[in-house]
C-alpha cells in the first residue's frame, strides 16, 4: 500500500489504484477455461452493468457478456472457481453481466492475460469485491497498480503521438518500480533478519530454560541420594548397635 501511495506523488500520475489479480480454472460443459479474476476498482475502470448488480460480498462475482453468451451462463448461476488460495471462496454467485472498458478494444487472443495455468492465456475476465480476495496470501500487498494519465486523454489513440508520449509515461513508471522494488527488496530482507535474530534468540531461551531444568533435576537428585545414603547408614548404626529403628520417624526425616 506504501507503493501505491508513492505512485501517486509521480508527475505522471493523475489517478492510481491498487488492485488484486490472479489467474484460475473454471469447468465448462467439455473443458477446464483460464478466466482472469480481477477485483473491482472504486474509480478506474469501472465496469458498465449489462445486467443485474456489481458484487459486494466475497462469494459474489461478475462475468463478462462474452461468457454469458458462449458459455450460456446468467446472472443467479453458481460457478465454482479453481484457484491456489488467493481467494477466500471456491463457489460464487454470478450476479451481474457486465462490459469493462480496459477490454474494449482488446483484438489479441490473449487480450484477457497471458497465464501459466490451462493453455497459457484467459478466454475470459471475471470481477469480485475486492473482500474476495485473501490479501493475507499477497503479505497485504496490491498484485496491481492502475495508473490514469489524463495528459494522454486528449491524444488520438493511435497517434504516433500518442504513442511517444505513452512511452515516456511509461519509462518513467518503470524507473520509479525498479526503485521501489530495491525498497521492497531492503525492507523484506530487514523483516527476515530480524525474524531469525528474534527465532535465534527464542532457541538460545529455550536452551537456557532446558539446562535450568536440567540441572535443578540434577540437584534434586544428588541430594536425594545424600539422603538415601545417610539414611542407609543411619540403618546400619542401629543394627550394628543393636538399637531400636523408628522406621517412621526416620522416614519422615528423609522424606
Amino acid at each position: 500500500h506504501e507503493d501505491i501511495d508513492a505512485l501517486a506523488e509521480q508527475p505522471e500520475v493523475d489517478t492510481v489504484e491498487g488492485g488484486y489479480r490472479t489467474m484460475a480454472l473454471i469447468d465448462s460443459s467439455t473443458e477446464k477455461i483460464t478466466v482472469q479474476i480481477r477485483s473491482l476498482l472504486k474509480e478506474l475502470n469501472r465496469p458498465t452493468v449489462m445486467e443485474g448488480e456489481l458484487p459486494a460480498a466475497a462469494d459474489e462475482v461478475a462475468i463478462e457478456k462474452k461468457f454469458a453468451s458462449q458459455q450460456d451462463a446468467k446472472v443467479g448461476d453458481i460457478i465454482k472457481i479453481e484457484h491456489d488460495g488467493e481467494l477466500l471462496n471456491d463457489t460464487f454467485v454470478i450476479t451481474a453481466i457486465i462490459n469493462e472498458p480496459s477490454f474494449s478494444s482488446g483484438i489479441l487472443n490473449d487480450s484477457r492475460g497471458k497465464s501459466e495455468a490451462g493453455f497459457g492465456s484467459a478466454a475470459y475476465y471475471m470481477e469480485v469485491a475486492p473482500e474476495a480476495f485473501d490479501a493475507s496470501y499477497y503479505d497485504d500487498c496490491y498484485t496491481t497498480a492502475y495508473v490514469e494519465n489524463k495528459g494522454l486523454n486528449d491524444i488520438y489513440f493511435y497517434s504516433e503521438e500518442y504513442d511517444a508520449k505513452e512511452e515516456g509515461v511509461l519509462d518513467n513508471l518503470e524507473k520509479f518500480g525498479e526503485e521501489r522494488a530495491e525498497i521492497r527488496y531492503e525492507s523484506l530482507s530487514q523483516d527476515v533478519g530480524d525474524k531469525i535474530s528474534d527465532a535465534r534468540q527464542e532457541l538460545e531461551d529455550a536452551r537456557e530454560v532446558m539446562f535450568s531444568i536440567i540441572q535443578n533435576r540434577d540437584i534434586d537428585f544428588r541430594i536425594r541420594m545424600m539422603k538415601i545414603k545417610e539414611f542407609g547408614l543411619e540403618l546400619q548404626q542401629c543394627i550394628d548397635e543393636n538399637r531400636f529403628f523408628d522406621v517412621d520417624e526416620v522416614t519422615e526425616r528423609y522424606d
